[in-house]
């Protein structure tokens, strides 16, 4: 297991748990030792973890990072064979090919394997994996699968789990937008926030975005689902640019991008839950302003 982040430990975890013994490591020396104070095994380098992992399960921010992670590993492989990589990450189609590319080659395999679920989903084991690759690679890792989670969607071929989590997300971001404005109108008009989201929910308008996120997170003002602004952001930022590759034109996404990417929208650290509040509204100019 390599990153252990908000996602990447309680994955971990749930693989401890299940008898799996995971070898972890992250290049953070203070999770390194917490990971270590829980009794999971930690690797000293990440030349350990691929010398020694058959599987190797990625949990990192970007494609950046994923594709240094790999080639850092297959470089110091020595006489060890290439692992089966499942990156449950949020990347690109394009990296995840290429990642499989590499790993061809140096006798391994790569699946790309985004998650839906969060944090509670990983520490729950009730994460959805969307994922793309080889079906024979797919059926080798469904035990890991099903620790780890209560759904796998296999897509299509590598690149097809992350091109599928980016349209998944781009959603999501817009219904937050509309959800929270249908709000905001009905509060303004003399109704109940709880008893507006109870209506929508019952009737045709409902998502999980209102079913779950407004009720758990956004009503209560709790704010902690535990996924950033900043991530947010990123996954709509791929969103936008495969759009961009691919010669499409498409008005909503450009808006909901300019809508979540706003100057005055939620600080980057913050839990992009902050962007259901219907305290914040857009004024005459389209810009982003909270109200008391």
């Amino acid at each position: 297991m390599v990153g252990l982040g908000k996602m990447g430990m309680p994955m971990a975890r749930m693989l401890n748990a299940a008898s799996a013994a995971p070898l972890c490591f992250d290049t953070d020396k203070t999770t390194r030792r917490t990971a270590v104070d829980e009794g999971l095994r930690v690797a000293a380098s990440l030349a350990d973890v691929f010398a020694e992992a058959e599987i190797v399960i990625l949990s990192l921010p970007n494609a950046t990072i994923i594709e240094a992670v790999i080639s850092e590993g297959l470089e110091n492989l020595g006489d060890a064979s290439a692992p089966m990589i499942i990156d449950a990450s949020t990347s690109t189609a394009e990296t995840s090919r290429k990642m499989a590319a590499m790993l061809k080659a140096a006798g391994g395999g790569f699946i790309d394997a985004p998650v839906s679920g969060g944090p509670s989903g990983a520490a729950s084991g009730q994460l959805i994996f969307m994922v793309g690759g080889a079906t024979e690679h797919v059926k080798a890792c469904q035990p890991i699968f099903d620790t780890l989670g209560r759904k796998t969607l296999h897509a299509g071929d590598v690149g097809a789990g992350n091109t599928a989590k980016i349209a998944n997300n781009l959603m999501v971001a817009a219904h937050f937008i509309v959800a929270r404005e249908s709000l905001a109108l009905a509060r303004a008009a003399g109704l109940d926030t709880s008893d507006a989201l109870g209506v929508i929910n019952a009737a045709t308008g409902g998502s999980t975005v209102t079913q779950i996120h407004f009720p758990t997170w956004v009503v209560t003002k709790a704010f902690d689902s535990g996924f950033t602004m900043s991530l947010m952001q990123k996954d709509i930022g791929l969103a936008t640019a495969l759009a961009d590759q691919l010669e499409l034109d498409l008005p909503m996404a450009r808006l909901t991008s300019l809508l979540w990417n706003d100057a005055n929208a939620p600080a980057g650290d913050l839990d992009f839950t902050v962007m259901g509040d219907p305290d914040i509204i857009s004024n005459s100019s389209g810009s982003e302003t909270r109200i008391a």
